[in-house]
């Protein structure tokens, strides 16, 4: 019985969070209408340059910069010389075990076989890189990306 009305207590408190939060992202322009959980990320890419950003461009980038595309292989070389120089100052046996947990777990592992991007996007993010007109850099305030000449 305690336990219906604790269930109970926490599905009302979610919900009038839920709502809260909501408001807010509509009151700020993020969501479309009140009651859609659609995030309007249209306004998370602040382009100040010249060159006009595609569509697959503004997309790739409106998932903000922290985002990683799926490597499409596992790098080995990279992940043993980052265990290596972390284990430097460890005992002997420590870092032998550490270095066999290591080696067990890539000898199983194995890269995604779907990527997170779409073809499309790929092609966009290496003309991104690509480009030494343009500087990518994090709004101040926000979860914005602002393109700007490098000048």
């Amino acid at each position: 019985m305690l336990h219906k009305v604790i269930e109970h207590n926490v599905q009302i408190i979610n919900k009038k969070i839920k709502t809260r939060h909501s408001q807010k992202l509509f009151n700020i322009g993020a969501l479309q209408s009140n009651n859609d959980s659609y995030v309007n990320k249209d306004r998370w890419v602040l382009n100040l340059s010249n060159q006009q950003l595609s569509a697959h461009e503004t997309e790739l980038l409106s998932n903000g910069l922290n985002f990683t595309p799926t490597p499409s292989s596992i790098p080995v070389a990279k992940i043993v010389s980052n265990i290596e120089s972390g284990t430097y100052n460890l005992p002997d046996h420590s870092k032998a075990t550490i270095r066999a947990a290591t080696v067990n777990i890539l000898k199983n592992s194995k890269p995604q076989p779907t990527s997170n991007i779409t073809r499309q996007q790929t092609t966009a993010l290496q003309k991104l890189k690509q480009d030494p007109s343009i500087t990518i850099v994090p709004a101040d305030k926000g979860r914005a990306v602002v393109v700007m000449h490098t000048e």
